[in-house]
């Protein structure tokens, strides 16, 4: 007789959440199971119908079944099957929801194999559930989730749970995939992060206790009122600001002219989640703890040229540089110059890009542009005079001044930050 073996799917066990939800967003009833049946070999079991024997065991991997269920689906050309936990023919007195209280774990999936489709269980598996009782438990919160728990790295993501045992996990975000370290993390640290458009995957310290992560490029405005985030983090529209003063101009420009209400981040912004109250700007000594205050904070920023545009490179706080580039910490318009395929990859990796796009002083035209940034803070200088301070860098050199002061009629690039809360 031929052996069989049974194989959890690439190793990390890949569980994805069921679509379908109660009429009061109670947790998923499901969850997705895909496992390979391969011969003694290594060869595909293709073709075959197989039947599947699921159990959820509570406390230890030898504990008492709580609930049980049985499939019988086909074996795809790669001798994968796929089904859905909680959708089985179930083989005791209750539901997989009401049996199971996924609070009260650890839990186990004990998955048995009859690959001739009958009842006579030759493979056999058990491993822990590390992800699927804390993706059902906190689903209802409808969120972003990053769950680290003995080592083990949990991502939530559009429903989507991805856990991995190597500090790295998948992104998954509008059918994008992308990786990024979470080595920062501490065990049994829980980040809820709204999963919102425009929100970049580097986390961010601000002080002892909270992060934030930065949008995907710069606001962007229309003198009706229309916001939106640049498309690429290095994007500057430099003389297009030049027609500010002119009310018939329908264009885009990205040098803010801070206004009684703030730096106009607050309402809907398209390409950022397109809702009122997602996004903000940082105040002078959060910008200070980001750029001085950090642990290493003097090797998670540098200056950089990113498809041909100078600016202010920062890193966030659990920072690996990814394999095939390189990155030095050190001043200079011809270090760290990167295309725009290569800069993809640092963006994937937790990157921020400041472009150097200038700034306007007293309504006139763009200067220094490509040669200095000014961002904006929240913190107001003067409230008689409305002066603000500002981020001023100067990408040549790497001079950065967290303390400079800009005043009510200067216009500067403004880059939102969402906030990452902590539970």
């Amino acid at each position: 007789m031929k052996k069989i073996a049974l194989i959890a799917t690439a190793i990390t066990f890949l569980f994805q959440l069921s679509t379908f939800h109660s009429a009061h967003a109670q947790a998923p009833q499901g969850f997705t199971y895909q496992a390979a049946v391969r011969d003694a070999q290594g060869r595909a079991v293709a073709g075959r119908q197989v039947t599947v024997r699921i159990a959820l065991v509570q406390g230890t991997a030898l504990g008492t079944e709580s609930y049980a269920e049985m499939h019988q689906p086909t074996t795809d050309a790669a001798g994968l099957f796929t089904i859905t936990v909680g959708q089985g023919n179930a083989l005791t007195n209750c539901t997989m929801e009401s049996c199971v209280d996924w609070a009260a774990g650890p839990w186990f999936l004990r998955s048995q194999v009859d690959p001739e489709g009958g009842q006579n269980f030759t493979l056999s598996t058990t491993q822990q559930l590390m992800s699927v009782p804390y993706a059902l438990y906190a689903a209802n919160v409808q969120h972003d989730t990053v769950v680290v728990r003995d080592s083990v790295v949990v991502h939530i993501v559009d429903s989507v749970i991805v856990h991995h045992r190597d500090s790295v996990v998948v992104h998954i975000r509008d059918s994008v995939a992308v990786h990024y370290d979470t080595t920062a993390f501490n065990a049994d640290t829980v980040w809820m992060t709204d999963s919102i458009e425009g929100m970049l995957p580097g986390r961010f310290s601000i002080n002892g206790l909270e992060q934030v992560s930065f949008a995907c490029g710069n606001l962007q405005y229309k003198h009706d009122g229309s916001r939106r985030f640049a498309l690429h983090q290095y994007d500057a529209l430099g003389s297009l600001n030049n027609y500010y003063s002119q009310s018939s101009y329908d264009g885009w420009m990205d040098l803010v002219l801070r206004s009684t209400g703030g730096w106009g981040v607050d309402g809907a912004i398209e390409g950022g989640g397109d809702s009122v109250g997602l996004w903000r700007v940082l105040s002078s000594e959060e910008w200070n703890y980001i750029l001085t205050g950090r642990n290493n904070a003097d090797s998670l920023k540098a200056c950089a040229t990113v498809n041909g545009v100078l600016g202010l490179l920062l890193l966030p706080d659990n920072w690996q540089l990814p394999d095939g580039l390189d990155m030095v910490m050190a001043a200079g318009s011809s270090v760290n110059v990167y295309t725009a395929a290569q800069w993809a990859i640092l963006e994937a990796a937790g990157a921020v890009f400041l472009p150097a796009a200038g700034y306007v002083y007293d309504y006139g035209n763009v200067q220094s542009m490509g040669s200095l940034g000014y961002y904006a803070t929240n913190t107001i200088y003067s409230s008689v005079s409305g002066s603000f301070y500002q981020v001023y860098f100067v990408p040549g050199s790497c001079f950065i001044n967290t303390t400079s002061t800009g005043s009510s009629t200067n216009r500067v690039s403004v880059r939102a930050v969402h906030d990452i809360p902590r539970f």
